[in-house]
């Protein structure tokens, strides 16, 4: 009950400034496992996982084969108040400092009476990201987003 089989897909991009899909991530593993020791605890590895980019063409970015690791965790502090926390590391198996990256989410709410306020803190690093926007002095990405939400039903 707390080990399973898996197969992974994820995909990410950004949708601001024209940037959809300019890089776009698509994440496809198989031959791994999820292990859930809590209900509040989730380990996914997949060590058979490849990561398509897509770009315009003439970018610097590569697709590469490599090892998949997501850690979720999730816990209510009471009915009100909860935190998630979110660790995605990808690691290349073609050129690990160059190819590999991470993104680690921290999303802390609220909601009383349906009505909900988030925040959520990202940090991420991608070397690929950072070179083809000339971040060299640091390569580490850090953004946030405040949001309110309203609830209908709570069996969402």
């Amino acid at each position: 009950p707390k080990l399973a089989l898996s197969v992974l897909a994820e995909y990410r991009t950004s949708m601001l400034s024209g940037t959809f899909n300019n890089p776009g991530y698509l994440d496809l593993g198989g031959g791994g496992f999820t292990w859930t020791p809590t209900p509040d605890f989730k380990a996914v590895l997949h060590s058979l996982n490849f990561n398509w980019v897509f770009a315009d063409e003439g970018s610097r970015y590569e697709s590469s084969l490599g090892a998949k690791l997501i850690l979720d965790y999730t816990k209510s502090f009471n009915e009100f108040i909860a935190w998630k926390s979110d660790l995605s590391v990808f690691a290349s198996y073609k050129d690990l400092s160059k190819l590999s990256n991470w993104t680690w989410v921290n999303r802390f709410s609220t909601a009383v009476k349906g009505v909900g306020i988030g925040f959520d803190i990202g940090l991420r690093g991608n070397k690929q990201e950072a070179l083809a926007r000339e971040l060299n002095d640091n390569p580490i990405q850090v953004y946030w987003v405040l949001g309110l939400a309203y609830g209908l039903s709570k069996t969402w």
